[in-house]
């Protein structure tokens, strides 16, 4: 019973959340790739969290770093455990910043490809980037 004696039903089934990374700072074209990139989350079974369509409502004043807590808050909500990298991630510090978090709190880490979506283990990503080897 709820409040007040109240019966109150939920829907037990929600979609898991999936935050979109990528380049935003020195692209013209990053409002595009990151609402294609909420197609390819949606074929994964996830709802998108798209960072840039939530704070394009910011004043126009809003500073990098306002921008990267914002996007830190909606990458780390409670129901979100999965991260969608968008081609060309690694240009970018706030894009390497937020991999880094998910990677660290063991998302699953998913990354757009000419080829399609591949999911892959954040040490491994080390290794493509840096030479760093897996243990």
């Amino acid at each position: 019973m709820g409040i007040g004696g109240v019966h109150r039903t939920y829907n037990s089934f929600r979609y898991p959340k999936c935050y979109i990374s990528g380049k935003v700072t020195g692209t013209e074209d990053y409002e595009e790739r990151f609402k294609r990139a909420e197609e390819q989350v949606r074929a994964l079974g996830f709802e998108p969290i798209n960072p840039v369509a939530v704070n394009a409502i910011l004043p126009e004043e809003t500073s990098w770093l306002e921008y990267m807590k914002m996007s830190i808050a909606m990458l780390t909500r409670d129901d979100c455990k999965s991260i969608f990298m968008l081609d060309g991630w690694e240009y970018s510090t706030g894009a390497s910043i937020e991999w880094r978090l998910a990677a660290g709190a063991n998302y699953n880490i998913f990354y757009e490809s000419d080829t399609g979506v591949v999911e892959a283990h954040p040490k491994d990503t080390l290794n493509r980037l840096f030479g760093v080897s897996r243990r």
